[in-house]
């Protein structure tokens, strides 16, 4: 086990099969290579602040058991495609731009997948779960993202001109965007 008091930065290669547990009592900030060769198995979040990310993160498994995690601008990927590969105790994810996003492998997988997102503050928990029943073949992602919007869902994400049922935040028509997502719903 690697623990973390303050800030993180991986500034080479960061070879480690042990899980990351960040400790710290104020904000930290996890930064550098953290993808491919370089990804995070297991990391814990006890910090009763936040843990803000400067770069893309890839890790295996998240616990979130404090505070927040900050995507800040970044993605984070889960490689794991096990529901469970984000476990929440306590706290949530901020993404609050097209940019915050998490990103799942869930390949074959079923289950539910539930995204933890908050807003900054802790005024609102908004959870996304996104149900799979029936495996897929080969690959498979989900990404999602949150940001906010006034009472009529404005603005859009890049590239959507329009939205049905713009007030209920989702549209199931053929050919609509996903509000922050890569694919249709």
């Amino acid at each position: 086990v690697i623990q973390i008091g303050g800030d993180f930065n991986n500034a080479g290669t960061f070879l480690t099969g042990a899980p990351v547990v960040f400790t710290g009592s104020g904000q930290q900030n996890l930064s550098g290579n953290f993808t491919g060769t370089n990804a995070l198995g297991t990391v814990l979040i006890l910090n009763p602040d936040s843990l803000v990310l400067g770069d893309d993160v890839q890790l295996n498994l998240l616990i979130l058991a404090g505070g927040l995690l900050d995507l800040n601008g970044n993605e984070l990927e889960i490689m794991n495609n096990s529901p469970a590969s984000i476990n929440l105790i306590s706290g949530y994810i901020v993404g609050e731009d097209e940019a915050s996003k998490i990103t799942w492998q869930i390949g074959t997988a079923t289950g539910s997948f539930v995204f933890p997102f908050g807003t900054h503050g802790g005024l609102n928990y908004i959870p996304v779960t996104f149900n799979v029943s029936a495996a897929g073949t080969g690959t498979g992602e989900i990404s999602i993202c949150t940001y906010p919007t006034n009472s009529q869902n404005l603005p859009y994400p890049t590239g959507v001109l329009n939205m049905h049922l713009q007030t209920n935040g989702a549209d199931q028509s053929a050919g609509a965007a996903a509000r922050g997502s890569r694919a249709q719903p």
